[in-house]
């Protein structure tokens, strides 16, 4: 478990790197200005944000011949499917660092700009729980995809529609 965590880790450490950049200069935005659904959305991309690059690292992880080899291990499916899930909570509590910190800063600096303690609450219940659903459905559909081999006929046929607007695919 311990190898395809830290395989996780690597999958998703790039994305992860440019998206803590990217959070960190919109968190000094939003803390600088004074407004309530700048800083709820912020919160909200903190927390979602980096599920989904953890879900974005398993679609590049896919591409390279780790994922072969990860089947031929002598690892057990639901061991990998696991990995994926706490791959995801991992991210999750970074993200939640990131959206505790930049609504703790804007508090401290600005006073409770929000209605009511009670949403804070409900915005930090509700990012969590948009990204445990995301990983509720998509880790088990990919994997079940995987086993059946509709992942490479889904990809060869996502090809054509890709090209034709200049991205690849």
């Amino acid at each position: 478990m311990k190898g395809l965590l830290k395989n996780n880790y690597f999958a998703v450490r790039s994305n992860a790197k440019a998206f803590s950049v990217f959070m960190l200069l919109l968190g000094i935005f939003v803390v600088a200005v004074i407004s309530p659904s700048l800083l709820m959305g912020y919160a909200l991309l903190g927390m979602i944000g980096f599920s989904l690059n953890a879900i974005a690292g398993l679609r590049k992880e896919s591409s390279t011949k780790w994922s072969k080899y990860k089947l031929t291990a002598p690892v057990k499916r639901s061991d990998i499917v696991k990995s994926y899930f706490i791959s995801q909570i991992l991210w999750l509590i970074v993200g939640i660092a990131y959206a505790g910190i930049g609504v703790a800063l804007s508090i401290m600096l600005h006073g409770v700009t929000l209605d009511r303690n009670v949403d804070i609450f409900m915005l930090f219940v509700v990012g969590i729980g948009i990204s445990l659903f995301m990983g509720a459905i998509f880790f088990p559909l990919f994997t079940l995809l995987e086993d059946l081999g509709y992942l490479p006929r889904i990809a060869y046929n996502l090809d054509t529609p890709f090209e034709k607007c200049n991205a690849c695919g």
